[in-house]
């Protein structure tokens, strides 16, 4: 959505933020790890628990977990994430000129952007992770390594 607001800013006019070889990048090599480790290796409760009492899979049955209201409340919370790791990058971006009191142009702003947005997304990842494991950690380790190793 970085690049939504971008268009917004620069008044749509096709340019893109990110340089197109990062932009493809981003599920591949940034993010795909630690949405890996979670799908495969997060659990909500114990074995256990779940054995006891099997009427915990009711919530999903009846959709309480994803709803209309579900969905647009995390929605909201993308766009809200959008729009600080855009606006604040890019005011702060904008204060930093060169000696001759030039930018550093659109590739640095770029650059300037994603990294806040890798952050976010790994650790997002982690806010959701409800059984924390060195897998997990290692994984978001490694994506934020991945974006730097890129750069």
């Amino acid at each position: 959505m970085t690049q939504f607001w971008f268009g917004v800013y620069n008044f749509v006019s096709g340019q893109s933020l990110y340089e197109s070889w990062t932009q493809s990048a981003y599920n591949l090599f940034f993010t795909s790890l630690p949405i890996l480790v979670y799908g495969v290796l997060d659990q909500d409760l114990p074995d256990y628990s779940i054995y006891i009492n099997p009427s915990i899979y009711s919530v999903g049955q009846q959709k309480k977990l994803f709803s209309a209201d579900v969905f647009h409340s995390w929605l909201r919370i993308a766009v809200i994430h959008s729009v600080q790791t855009f606006i604040i990058p890019l005011f702060l971006f904008l204060s930093i000129l060169t000696p001759d009191g030039q930018d550093r142009g659109l590739y640095s702003l770029g650059l300037f952007v994603y990294t806040p947005v890798i952050y976010v997304c790994a650790f997002k990842v982690l806010l959701m992770t409800r059984s924390v494991n060195i897998f997990t950690v290692l994984s978001i380790l490694l994506s934020i390594l991945a974006w730097f190793l890129w750069l």
